[in-house]
């Protein structure tokens, strides 16, 4: 009997992995196992994640109050998954290119 996997909480601790990596880059095949995935279950849901991670942006505050654009990325050459700083317009042209 396989158990359910909640979407969310995965995205959440995906989010949390990469995030908190000490260079913000994880391989995929960390991720896959940090997350508890088999080989088999990671080919069904990491298109899903990379899907959410190109619609998903995060704001995050400085302490001088400026904001800090951050969006998922995974780069399917290397197999990396990072978590890069843009520019507000350096993400209106990401975010553009990626969803058309």
């Amino acid at each position: 009997m396989t158990k359910k996997l909640n979407f969310e909480f995965k995205w959440g601790r995906l989010i949390e992995k990469i995030k908190n990596s000490e260079v913000q880059k994880v391989y995929d095949v960390n991720l896959m196992n940090e997350l508890g995935f088999s080989p088999t279950s990671w080919k069904v849901w990491k298109p899903k994640f990379i899907e959410k991670a190109i619609i998903t942006k995060f704001t995050d505050k400085m302490d001088d109050d400026r904001d800090e654009y951050h969006i998922i990325n995974y780069d399917k050459k290397k197999k990396i998954w990072s978590y890069p700083k843009y520019s507000e317009e350096e993400l209106e042209e990401y975010v553009a290119k990626n969803l058309n």
